[in-house]
């Protein structure tokens, strides 16, 4: 092979390497013609799914994977028909199915950000899943009209996330840990907004301020810390130590310019306790885990100076402490530099509290307390290197989508000779809502196009067109020879990646044997002009020994 011919088999191969690389990681699976067939008679209709290339029936599992097809289709025979998996239903039941069908691909098309709510308690457990597992982002919840106005009860939604993630009196200002600890409570109830056209809810639960796996970290170091912090095992000297660790160790974070949302960012006990860089709200809400964690009880309060109920909006224009110490409540400010004051009247937004007007009597106590820094570095780095995730936004998942082409006859009409209806699909599942349209062919016989419009979720556009029919239907296959031929044609259909895939490997094959053989072929001919050369060396040497 001289050089020119290798340079064209190297390209080649690097083409068929190409093509291979593209259709396995661009194009992870092929679409087909799909065909189908409505036979029956009318009331009691069937409808058959064929591969469009081999005519080969295809169960409705295997048209759903991989043809494109949906659960619920709309056909057009002696008027419009409506199936489910293949069987004729009524009208309503294709309206509740086929909506819910649609709801289930929106969910799926938004991956791990969706939940598919069918009822109320659907919904309460998926608000349950986002806060109880710290899920920061955005979320939807995807159900059907049918759903949103039967089986789903919206105000008892509400009541529920009111109760539980957020605030039974607009007023409140001041909170337990598992209230304000995790997540900022909702004060107006502003997430639950249904949208019963679209049939989605959206949630978006950047008030979380901390990950579960953010709180593996802190637990972590706390478990080594709070031994530290016992003195001689009172409360008062448990406070005393809180309040020194927090604020010897964290960093008040100011606004030098950036926006407030950055400063809202850094309020949770990852923030003051590993990072060790915070604002008010997280000073108050890391000393109250800490009260919590050393059994003492403890409130976050908020200095709430204005609250416009009708535009949603509040203004505290700073966050503290009030803690429980022998039977009295006494204020603690940690960036304030207030321990354990009175509390004045009117300071909280209920009274039913045992508070102290006057400041806790320090006069026979010790009034600091030190702790080993060197140590308690050594445990935060180690606790540091513990694999964690930040709060990130989840990601909506994206779905690649490959038409095809499919087979027609002359003019509009779309069936061949034995009624075969030739559908164009995809390996997509998206579809909207069909729309009909009633046009006339060139041989005068009225035609169906129903039409499913392109999605803001990438779905794709699918077509079906069908002749006009008498309404009885052709009873093509017997039905224990199509449930026979359902289960043969249940496997996946063949993927033409490993036929190129095992064609590049022969290629390569082929061209190493080529190159060892041509290896091998060169040593010989080396070998050969060897000794020619030697001979032909060695001829002068006896001419000269002659003269001689």
């Amino acid at each position: 092979m001289n050089k020119k011919n290798q340079i064209l088999f190297l390209v080649c191969l690097v083409f068929i390497g190409l093509f291979v690389f593209t259709n396995y990681f661009i194009n992870e699976s092929y679409s087909y013609g799909l065909m189908l067939k409505i036979s029956g008679t009318k009331g009691n209709r069937t409808l058959s799914y064929y591969d469009a290339d081999s005519g080969t029936p295809i169960s409705i599992d295997t048209a759903i994977k991989y043809y494109g097809a949906t659960a619920y289709m709309m056909m057009y025979q002696d008027g419009t028909v409506y199936f489910y998996r293949g069987k004729e239903i009524t009208k309503s039941e294709y309206d509740i199915g086929y909506q819910g069908e649609q709801a289930d691909i929106r969910a799926r098309n938004y991956g791990e950000a969706a939940y598919r709510v069918k009822d109320t308690e659907d919904v309460k457990e998926a608000f349950d899943d986002i806060y109880g597992n710290l899920r920061i982002g955005k979320f939807y919840l995807e159900f059907s009209p049918y759903e949103y106005e039967n089986t789903i009860d919206w105000d008892e939604v509400e009541d529920y996330y009111m109760a539980n993630y957020g605030l039974k009196d607009v007023n409140q200002n001041h909170y337990n840990y598992s209230l304000k600890g995790d997540f900022e409570p909702d004060r107006f109830g502003s997430n639950i907004k249904p949208n019963s056209i679209s049939g989605e809810m959206e949630i978006n639960s950047t008030n979380i301020r901390i990950t579960s796996n953010e709180y593996k970290v802190v637990d972590d170091f706390l478990n080594k810390l709070i031994p530290l912090m016992q003195g001689d095992g009172s409360d008062y000297q448990k406070i005393l130590a809180a309040y020194t660790y927090i604020t010897n160790t964290t960093t008040y974070l100011t606004d030098d310019g950036f926006v407030n949302d950055l400063l809202a960012s850094n309020t949770s006990v990852y923030d003051v306790f590993i990072n060790r860089k915070s604002v008010c709200i997280g000073y108050s809400i890391a000393f109250s885990y800490l009260m919590d964690k050393m059994g003492i009880e403890s409130y976050i309060v908020d200095n709430i100076t204005k609250i416009d109920q009708a535009n949603e909006t509040f203004t505290s224009v700073h966050t503290y402490n009030i803690v429980k110490l022998e039977g009295k409540f006494y204020k603690i400010d940690l960036t304030g530099n207030i321990f354990l004051s009175g509390i004045s009247s009117g300071e909280l937004s209920s009274n039913n509290l045992s508070l102290s007007s006057s400041s806790y009597n320090t006069s026979n106590k010790i009034k600091t307390y030190s702790f080993n820094y060197n140590t308690i570095t050594s445990y935060l780095n180690a606790s540091k290197s513990i694999k964690t995730t930040t709060t990130t936004t989840a990601k909506k998942t994206t779905t690649r989508m490959v038409t095809t082409s499919f087979k027609t006859t002359k003019g509009n009409n779309t069936t061949d000779d034995s009624g075969m209806i030739y559908v164009p699909t995809s390996n997509q599942n998206g579809q909207n809502n069909p729309q009909e349209q009633t046009t006339t062919n060139n041989s005068g016989e009225n035609t169906t196009n129903t039409s499913s419009n392109e999605s803001n979720n990438g779905e794709t556009n699918t077509t079906s067109e069908t002749n006009n029919s008498n309404g009885e239907g052709e009873t093509t296959l017997p039905l224990e020879e199509e449930n026979k031929n359902e289960q043969e044609s249940s496997k996946e259909p063949f993927n033409l990646n490993i036929v190129f895939g095992f064609l590049f490997v022969l290629v390569i094959v082929l061209y190493i044997i080529y190159r060892i053989l041509r290896g091998k072929k060169r040593n010989i001919n080396d070998e050969d002009i060897q000794l020619i050369l030697n001979k032909h060396i060695s001829i002068p040497e006896q001419n000269n020994d002659n003269k001689e």
